[in-house]
């Protein structure tokens, strides 16, 4: 099961054809056996990158502090070291 757990806005510009262009991050909390989170950048609702870390925790608290941080930190997904990181942090 894959939940939305918050979207953040990281630019609005006008693309060549001076058309405005949005881009954006969603996070996800993931549940499958264990929970786990996804990361996907969207940019004019197309997804350009994606990031996939399943069967982190079965406490749910945990990946809870997670999402918060990377929702607070706006972390990409090509962060995969600071992902990493706060999963160990966490868990």
């Amino acid at each position: 099961m894959k939940n939305l757990y918050g979207t953040i806005s990281i630019l609005k510009n006008f693309n060549e054809n001076n058309e405005q262009v949005n881009e954006s991050i969603n996070y996800y909390k993931i549940k499958d056996d264990k929970y786990g989170l996804e990361i996907e950048m969207e940019h004019s609702n197309q997804i350009i990158e994606k990031i996939y870390a399943e069967n982190i925790t079965e406490d749910e608290s945990k990946i809870e502090y997670i999402l918060k941080d990377l929702l607070k930190y706006e972390v990409t997904p090509n962060s995969k070291d600071v992902i990493e990181d706060l999963v160990k942090q966490y868990v």
